[in-house]
């Protein structure tokens, strides 16, 4: 009965990683497969967080890849306004955002929500 039981959990968790990947939305899909691999160059001293993001969503237009929509967890204490000093070289926006969002107390989710207007777009919080 208990050996059952562990094959079971193993199973379970071993086919787990691909239950999260089918969970995403085709746009999240897109954004997480496509839209974050687009590689770009930023140097920003002081910068607004805003101004920070719309330049890495302008970088994934111009791929031709896409409207990417950028929500804010204000609520959760994010500040658009918070000055961003950071610079990278030929570095994906993946790469940029999990280097200088984590050194500023912050974090982003992918929106996945069929049918929302922010589906596939980027949701800034705190850690």
């Amino acid at each position: 009965m208990c050996r059952r039981l562990a094959g079971l959990v193993v199973v379970l968790f071993a086919t787990a990683p691909g239950l999260a990947e089918e969970k995403l939305t085709e746009a999240a899909a897109k954004t997480k497969n496509e839209r974050l691999k687009v590689k770009t160059s930023v140097k920003w001293e002081g910068q607004f967080l805003r101004e920070c993001m719309n330049e890495l969503a302008s970088a994934i237009k111009d791929a031709d890849l896409g409207k990417i929509d950028i929500k804010y967890d204000a609520a959760g204490g994010v500040s658009m306004n918070t000055r961003m000093t950071y610079s990278a070289k030929d570095k994906t926006i993946e790469e940029i955002l999990n280097e200088f969002l984590p050194a500023n107390d912050l974090k982003y989710v992918i929106i996945s929500k069929k049918g929302d207007k922010s589906d596939g777009g980027l949701l800034i919080k705190k850690k």
